[in-house]
């Protein structure tokens, strides 16, 4: 029997959100936005506190995510020769992505984006500390909110990609709002998430997107110790 290509474009329903018994993972979603907009909320942005606040989010997130995360690793350590070029051709293509968002969507605009300027300022504070978030902490929690959590929670295809891309986007601007020059550093970071889904989605690894995650993450970051 044939089998028939389920259409991804249909208009998404009530149904389609999450499932009610899996609510624990729209919690985590809240519990890290809001947390991660006290932190970042606070002028002087300490890299202890924050380090002190994702810590514990880390450990929760592993632990909620255990099976997966193990069963994924082992999978993936298994086939690295199946899994690496998914690593390596989404990092190339996140980073084609990524430098599209930079140099065209906001290379206009003065200034830089909230986050950009809280990493800036956690690098000035402890070296250490900022390449464990931003190279360690921060992929392994955003694929796992953003990824793995929403593709858990949503079930029509459509509506798990804009939701992924757009609320990745819109942690990363969480505060400092301003209209409509936030907007420009939405779509930055969406194009961004695009990558993300796509090694995902293709792999169907959560390590793979992470990796990848790891990797572009790694970029700025060494250009920041160069600078400082």
């Amino acid at each position: 029997m044939e089998k028939t290509k389920k259409n991804i474009f249909k208009l998404p329903i009530l149904e389609d959100f999450y499932d009610y018994k899996k609510s624990v993972y729209f919690v985590i979603f809240i519990a890290y936005a809001i947390v991660n907009t006290l932190v970042l909320s606070l002028s002087s942005n300490p890299m202890w506190l924050k380090f002190i606040v994702d810590t514990p989010m880390l450990f929760i997130m592993l632990y909620l995510f255990r099976k997966v995360l193990i069963n994924d690793i082992k999978i993936f350590g298994k086939h690295l020769k199946r899994y690496i070029p998914f690593v390596l051709v989404g990092f190339l293509i996140t980073l084609v992505l990524n430098f599209i968002g930079t140099n065209i969507v906001i290379g206009g605009i003065d200034g830089s984006a909230p986050n950009q300027e809280a990493a800036l300022a956690a690098f000035e504070q402890s070296t250490i500390f900022g390449v464990l978030i931003m190279v360690f902490a921060a992929p392994i929690m955003e694929e796992l909110i953003f990824r793995r959590s929403i593709r858990i929670m949503v079930k029509n295809k459509l509506l798990y990609y804009f939701l992924s891309v757009f609320l990745f986007g819109m942690a990363h601007l969480i505060i400092g709002f301003t209209f409509p020059t936030s907007f420009a550093f939405i779509l930055s970071y969406a194009l961004s998430a695009i990558g993300y889904i796509y090694v995902y989605e293709k792999s169907n690894n959560i390590w793979c997107p992470i990796f990848t995650h790891m990797l572009l993450n790694a970029v700025p970051v060494s250009l920041i110790i160069i600078m400082l």
